[in-house]
């Protein structure tokens, strides 16, 4: 006979733990902003999934007033890879709960599988497509009130399925990604992945007569999977036995995934653990180098900031994941100007290259500066070599933003060179005034980075799939980026209307100085704060 608290009850009593440790977290001013950041984010991710809401019921209405089964499986398709797929876009404001951690509880294994699919259920992306989900019921019913039944119980089985599978696929691509170099293949296939989508216009505008047929029987292939049956059975509502077959098929999908699913948390239920630490072995002969052979020496750099920025470029170079982060704006850059046949005729998306190189510096800005709002994630434990070292933390931050200023440079010249052998050569006004806004833009993202960097540090964890940010960092980030574009983006609009391309370089060398008044003060302030802030960093960075 069993004793001790039922399946729900242990959820309930886990449920209470994680509410009792945020609730104690929240004793800090700190962590109330994090929380009040994380909040706004929320917010806003909120009201997307509302207009999303209601034009899934919307569409879904029109599809099922037509009959049309093609629109609502679309629909489907796309909230199935949504909740797929978001998670790796929203990892940063995904929740932390450690799993492995609570193991050290006398869970049951049905405790332990029931929370897994709860988190999956409350992550952002699950949140999301049960919203979607409901517009689509929304819309259906609004259009054939007498199968509303049919309708849920399809869109629940489609439910189940989708979070079952996204269950499964993450805890695969977690043990896969338990490895660096496995780790850095499937971020490159990412990225990959990601801007490969963005061709498909252009090999459909090339290609996409030939292969209309091959796209055609792979439709109808599709049709078999969960989607397709959904979409067709709800709009077929007339017809049991494709009612009975859908929801046949559906049960079946969902027993497959739920099956591996079980499979993969019984293996770390039962203490899996596949990290990649080796065996002990007796350590090599260390080859020792002088401390100068150690630190370059940079003209017109003091040592402790060349000290630094040497520290930084071994550690860029041993990150593979980070240097292929800096090719994403070239990709981008690829796509954009192949999209785009450049035209010297009048208005101002026909400008060519004149428009081409503030567009692709505007997206690399998007792209590289939140780099430099947690400049200390690499440093981990090291951090307290900083506290204690004889240096001011000016100069540790100046030798961080000193590389990130010559990654700036370097992107930015492969961004000119490339425009110009492409498409022609900007104006060189245009380049300087672009250049004088890109210094603008810098010293600001520099100054506020600097500042979050010291006030809301998150360690960066190379043995897990998802890194967490500081809501309060994200928020900020954002709201810097929408200013300083924002700015940016109006000077240019009335300088290419009114053809005054010289009062905007003018007006940006103004707001590049009081930049660099801004970034002066701020490093001079950010060593001040860094003393104050002792304790949130080593607490922070030494974590795990």
């Amino acid at each position: 006979m069993r004793t001790g608290p039922s399946v729900w009850q242990q959820v309930g009593l886990v449920a209470e733990l994680r509410w009792r440790l945020l609730r104690n977290s929240l004793r800090s001013e700190r962590a109330q902003l994090e929380l009040m950041g994380t909040l706004l984010i929320a917010g806003l991710g909120a009201l997307v999934v509302l207009g999303g809401l209601l034009g899934f019921a919307a569409v879904s209405y029109a599809a099922v007033r037509r009959g049309s089964p093609q629109p609502l499986t679309i629909l489907l398709w796309s909230i199935f890879l949504v909740w797929q797929l978001l998670p790796l876009v929203l990892a940063a404001f995904a929740s932390g709960i450690s799993f492995r951690g609570l193991l050290v509880l006398p869970l049951r294994f049905h405790t332990f599988f029931l929370l897994h699919l709860a988190h999956g259920v409350l992550d952002p992306a699950g949140i999301t497509a049960l919203a979607w989900l409901a517009g689509v019921l929304v819309g259906v019913g609004l259009a054939a009130p007498q199968g509303l039944a049919a309708t849920a119980l399809l869109l629940l089985g489609f439910a189940l399925f989708s979070l079952l599978l996204n269950r499964l696929l993450y805890l695969w691509l977690e043990r896969l990604l338990t490895r660096r170099r496995t780790r850095e293949a499937l971020f490159l296939a990412f990225i990959l992945a990601m801007f490969g989508l963005q061709f498909v216009g252009l090999a459909a505008e090339r290609w996409g007569r030939s292969a209309a047929p091959l796209l055609q029987q792979v439709s109808e292939w599709m049709q078999i999977l969960p989607p397709g049956l959904v979409g067709t059975a709800v709009v077929d509502r007339g017809s049991p036995g494709t009612l009975l077959g859908a929801l046949a098929l559906l049960g079946a999908y969902a027993a497959g995934c739920g099956w591996f699913l079980r499979r993969r948390l019984l293996a770390q239920y039962r203490g899996e653990d596949v990290g990649e630490t080796t065996a002990p072995r007796p350590a090599p002969p260390a080859k020792g180098k002088a401390v100068g052979e150690l630190v370059w020496e940079l003209p017109g750099v003091s040592p402790p900031v060349a000290a630094v920025f040497s520290k930084e470029v071994r550690y860029l170079w041993r990150n593979g994941v980070a240097l292929l982060n800096l090719f994403v704006p070239l990709a981008f850059l690829v796509f954009l100007t192949m999209a785009t046949t450049p035209n010297e005729g009048s208005g101002f998306l026909n400008r060519g290259p004149d428009v081409l190189f503030p567009m692709a510096v505007g997206y690399a800005v998007l792209v590289l500066a939140p780099i430099g709002y947690n400049s200390f994630a690499f440093d981990g434990r090291g951090i307290q070599f900083f506290l204690v070292a004889p240096v001011r933390f000016r100069e540790v931050l100046l030798g961080k933003n000193l590389l990130l200023g010559l990654i700036w440079a370097v992107e930015i010249v492969v961004l000119w060179l490339w425009i110009g052998g492409y498409a022609g050569w900007p104006r060189p006004g245009l380049t300087l005034v672009t250049l004088a806004a890109l210094a603008f833009v810098l010293l600001v993202h520099f100054s506020v980075g600097n500042y979050m960097s010291l006030a809301y540090p998150r360690r960066f964890d190379f043995g897990k799939f998802r890194q967490h940010q500081s809501g309060m960092t994200a928020l900020v980030l954002m709201v810097t980026q929408l200013v300083v574009l924002g700015i940016c983006t109006l000077i240019f609009l009335v300088a290419f209307r009114s053809m005054t391309v010289w009062l905007a370089g003018v007006v940006f060398v103004v707001l590049a100085a009081l930049g660099g008044w801004l970034y002066g003060w701020s490093l001079e302030y950010s060593s001040r704060l860094a003393e104050r802030m002792r304790e949130v960093l080593t607490s922070e960075l030494g974590k795990g």
